[in-house]
Formats: structure tokens, sequence, C-alpha cells
């Protein structure tokens, strides 16, 4: 791992986040409720944005709510300023779901907003912190037609608009970084968990079980790289005390791809569903679909000697027995 960085002492009974003065936008999304909550668990102290009129209540416990709007640029910039964090950890985002399409909100929020956060970040010191100052949150969407194995330096072929976006953003981290500031970008693969936007694939099916009738479901031949929810939330966790940015990303996955196929076959192993309830090929693959090579790991591996522990069994009997416990 890097030499001088915090990584050493992470699982200490005094961590190196204990204390810190971090800032999560997009906390009240299913990935940043899960890195808000392991942020609170290690002992930072927790400031989290909210929408305007959004319940405070969404928010993991010890987090302190900041109702704002992202797209304002003056606004975020005046609240940082005069918050002053020590960290920022940028999830907020707009096109995860179906329903957020709308270029004007891409554009301000997974673009415009990086850069905002990295141009005030750059006025004011850390007080001391020796992690990162800003810890964006990108997309494997930015790879798009992007083939072969995928490096951190494979030149990003974005073909959505949310990938397209995304990328500008990840493009503003890095010439922030280039100038001097501690920013890296993190890019999670097929993140899945509890808390979920029902309209993915494992919401979908642990609905299905408690239906009948034939799960309209593609061929599934495609492979995807996996990654649970507390293992993104874990790693973010291990990047962000990484000492120094850089303008490269890194990739946060598995670095193993697995047929939507199996991932599907596994959860409905454990939903009781029949196999011949799984309707393969009664749908069309997405044109937006990725096609490509295992995931590279290098740069995490380099950075913070950390790897995804949790398999997709287990991920998945982690994402049934949490809406068990919900209902």
């Amino acid at each position: 791992m890097a030499a001088g960085s915090l990584q050493d002492g992470f699982d200490s009974e005094r961590g190196p986040l204990v204390g810190v003065r971090t800032l999560i936008t997009g906390a009240g999304g299913f990935v940043g409720g899960w890195v808000a909550s392991e942020f609170c668990r290690l002992g930072a102290e927790v400031h989290c944005t909210l929408r305007p009129g959004a319940p405070a209540g969404d928010l993991p416990g010890g987090c302190k709510p900041h109702p704002i709007d992202l797209t304002a640029a003056e606004a975020v910039s005046a609240f940082v300023a005069q918050l002053r964090p020590q960290l920022v950890i940028n999830l907020a985002c707009h096109g995860v779901g179906p329903e957020q399409r709308d270029p004007t909100n891409s554009e301000s929020l997974n673009a415009t907003l990086p850069k905002v956060l990295a141009n005030i970040l750059q006025t004011f010191d850390g007080d001391g912190w020796g992690g990162l100052r800003l810890l964006h949150v990108g997309s494997a969407a930015e790879y798009g037609l992007a083939t072969g194995n995928l490096e951190e330096d494979t030149t990003p072929r974005p073909q959505t608009l949310y990938g397209v976006t995304k990328w500008k953003g990840t493009q503003a981290i890095s010439a922030a970084a280039s100038r001097g500031l501690s920013a890296l970008t993190a890019r999670p693969f097929n993140i899945y968990g509890p808390r979920q936007h029902p309209s993915k694939l494992l919401p979908t099916l642990i609905r299905a079980a408690a239906n009948e009738g034939v799960i309209p479901l593609t061929t599934g031949e495609q492979r995807r790289d996996f990654i649970y929810v507390g293992d993104v939330a874990a790693g973010l966790a291990r990047l962000a005390c990484v000492s120094e940015g850089s303008p490269k990303p890194v990739n946060l996955a598995t670095g193993v791809l697995t047929p939507v196929r199996s991932f599907v076959e596994v959860a409905a192993r454990q939903l009781a569903i029949p196999p011949a309830r799984l309707g393969f090929g009664m749908t069309q693959v997405s044109v937006s679909e990725m096609a490509h090579g295992p995931t590279s790991l290098t740069r995490l591996l380099a950075l913070t000697g950390w790897q995804a522990p949790t398999t997709i069994s287990a991920g998945i009997h982690n994402t049934i027995a949490y809406g068990a416990g919900a209902a």
C-alpha cells in the first residue's frame, strides 16, 4: 500500500477517521446512506446534505443534516466555506433511477458539483487531516463502450447521459488533483444490497418471490462485476485515508465477472423461486449494457491493501435478511 498512508491504523480502536469533520453529499441515496453509516461507525464527525424539504429521519443516526440545493453553485460554495470540512465524500448524482433523466440536473450534479467542491476546498486547508480532502464517487458507466480488461487508464467511452456527465465530473476532479488538491475519484461497479432502487435486479426478484408467474429476464449472458453496497462503503472509507490525491481514478470492484444469470439463480435459490419461473430470454438486453473483461484492482490494492470480502451469496443473503427485518 502507499507509503505514509493512514491504512496501518485503520482498524485500531482510535482509527484515522475518528473526529474527522466529514461532509457527505448524496447521503439520502442508496449508496450514500451506507457510506454515512460507515463513517459514523468509524467515529467521524459526519455532516450530510439533504434536499430542501426532505425528512432528516431518512439519514443514518449520528449524522448532522444540512438542507441545501446542490444544484445552486453559489449556495454550495458558501455552505462548504462555512462548514470547513476536512474531508468531502461526493456521492450526489442524478441518473441512477429510471425516473432521473433530466439533462439539466445531470449536468449540475454529475459534472458541475464536483468542480464547485474542488474549487472551494482549494481555498482552505484540512486542519491537520492527513487523508484526502475530496473523494469523488464516479461510476463504471464512464467506461461505456470500452472493451477488454478495464484498467484505470482505459479510455472512457460513455454512451448514456449519466455516463457522459459522470465522466465530466471525474475530469474536473483529475484537473483539481493535477493542481495540487488532495482529490481522487473512485469508480464503483455493479452495486447491490439493501435499500437499492426498486427497479434494479435484486429488488425486482425479491418482490417477485411473493407473487406467482414467470419473471421476465434477459438471457443473463452478460457478465458483471457485482459488489455489495457494504463493501463499497468500507472501500470508500479506506480510500478516504489515502495520503495523496491523484488524477487517475480507482476502480472499486471485486475483480470478478459473474454472469447475470448466475446472480439471478443464486438469488432465486435463496428466495425459493422455482427455476421454471425464471424467464430467461423474455426481455432484450439494453443497448447501453457494458461488455468488457475483468476490472483491474491494481490501484485499489496498492493504495489500501484492501479487497471487497463479501461473496455474492453472502451479499444476497444480507439483502434478503435486511428486508425481512425491516418488514
